[in-house]
């Protein structure tokens, strides 16, 4: 695979490291999906690549109808030719625009692609038109930034955005999604043999492919007794299962921000929240719901100012 580009690429054929890749990759979306009982009928990867996760997904018989598109013409080809079961449709297309109907697809792939976007938000909203569920992959990136052979690195893959956990959550809150659920981790070993193995040259005997598979088994269940904390400063990837904001969730994180400025002595930014509601009504019910909270937890002061300003909003609308 070559670059012309940040964003597209130049595929000669199916290779070997995507092909590990896309194991791990695959893993995460089917365990996403079945921990939280969705089973899909249809979907949609986006920036397929040359088909690598698409084939893994077929093989475990995890979406009878799989769809692709890709911005690069020689992606589209090569995904074509490889016959994978259960795939229905592969084209070419913008970077942004989908040809679909609002809400085609039970679930969207974005695994590894956001990073490569020159404006993210406006694929994130197109997809949140045509999809119910969204599987998003990014590979934790930001520490790489520290010194300039690892900037010049990312770049060399294509990699014109970086993210941490938080970043990712507050683009997709932003954007109008709601994270169902999500998965921190290392690359999976078949990955991590590949580079240690193939890409460095060791020699890969029996005894060595043991170790190493020892070595890893130890190395992740080491992992996963860190805290939530320390597992994001050490993770390669974050995993989210997302949907679209409801008006109720939509509320409820407000609530929840308003309450936290409050509980820190911001009533004037808690107010700003209250502000943003687009419409009169959103700005009287939110502001109920503030108020509320507010004489549960014995909050006095902010629960009359909350109480005068109910009361300014109904005089507005006599």
């Amino acid at each position: 695979m070559t670059s012309d580009n940040t964003s597209a690429y130049t595929y000669e054929a199916p290779s070997e490291w995507t092909r590990v890749c896309a194991i791990g990759k695959a893993r995460n979306i089917v365990t996403l999906c079945r921990r939280n009982d969705i089973v899909p009928k249809n979907l949609l990867e986006i920036g397929a690549g040359d088909g690598a996760i698409l084939n893994e997904l077929a093989e475990a018989d995890f979406c009878p109808s799989m769809h692709a598109v890709e911005i690069s013409a020689s992606g589209v080809s090569v995904i074509a030719s490889r016959g994978i079961k259960h795939l229905e449709s592969c084209s070419q297309f913008d970077g942004y625009t989908l040809t679909y109907p609002d809400k085609y697809f039970d679930l969207i792939i974005l695994s590894h692609v956001l990073e490569h976007v020159e404006h993210e938000r406006v694929l994130l909203r197109e997809i949140l038109r045509v999809g119910k569920n969204f599987v998003i992959e990014i590979p934790l990136d930001y520490n790489s930034l520290e010194n300039d052979e690892n900037r010049s690195l990312l770049l060399s893959y294509g990699h014109i955005n970086v993210y941490t956990t938080k970043i990712l959550k507050f683009l997709l809150h932003t954007t109008g999604f709601v994270i169902i659920d999500d998965l921190l981790g290392m690359y999976g070993i078949e990955a991590l043999s590949y580079m240690h193995f193939e890409s460095k040259g060791k020699n890969k005997t029996d005894f060595a492919t043991r170790a190493f598979s020892l070595v890893h088994r130890l190395n992740k269940e080491a992992f996963n007794k860190l805290s939530r904390k320390q597992q994001e400063q050490q993770s390669a990837f974050y995993t989210v299962l997302a949907c679209q904001a409801t008006s109720k969730n939509i509320m409820k994180t407000k609530l929840d921000d308003a309450m936290a400025l409050l509980r820190r002595g911001n009533i004037h930014y808690s107010d700003m929240i209250v502000n943003s509601c687009i419409s009169d009504h959103g700005k009287l019910a939110l502001a109920t719901e503030i108020m509320k909270t507010c004489q549960r937890e014995n909050r006095t002061d902010a629960a009359e100012h909350y109480r005068k300003l109910i009361e300014s909003f109904n005089n507005k609308k006599q």
